[in-house]
């Protein structure tokens, strides 16, 4: 349903991963779009956070904030659904309230 042939940030994350040995990885995504390929390739895995903030209802129409994770990746997608019109203010307020504390959360400043 994305706009992508390919899920760079998907690639990107699991290269990290395997190429690096990073253990966890965070996918931070602020546009007008909610990225529903990546979280759905994410959703029940939990060594990938998955953050989001979006104009809703916009295409595709999917990111609502219950949307949580499934299964091991329940806590690990944060969906931020804004109006539109929504901005910098909104966006810097949900990774400020919601992102920073949760990264807290799990014991580590960096995922």
């Amino acid at each position: 349903m994305g706009f992508c042939f390919f899920n760079n940030a998907a690639l990107a994350a699991r290269y990290a991963q395997r190429r690096h040995g990073l253990g966890r990885v965070l996918i931070v995504d602020w546009d007008v779009h909610h990225g529903n390929g990546t979280e759905d390739i994410f959703y029940r895995d939990p060594t990938v956070f998955y953050f989001s903030t979006h104009q809703w209802p916009l295409y595709p129409g999917t990111g609502r904030a219950d949307e949580t994770g499934e299964g091991a990746g329940v806590g690990t997608t944060m969906n931020f659904p804004f109006p539109a019109g929504s901005g910098r203010e909104e966006v810097l307020g949900a990774v400020e309230a919601s992102l920073a504390p949760a990264a807290e959360r799990s014991g580590r400043t960096c995922w």
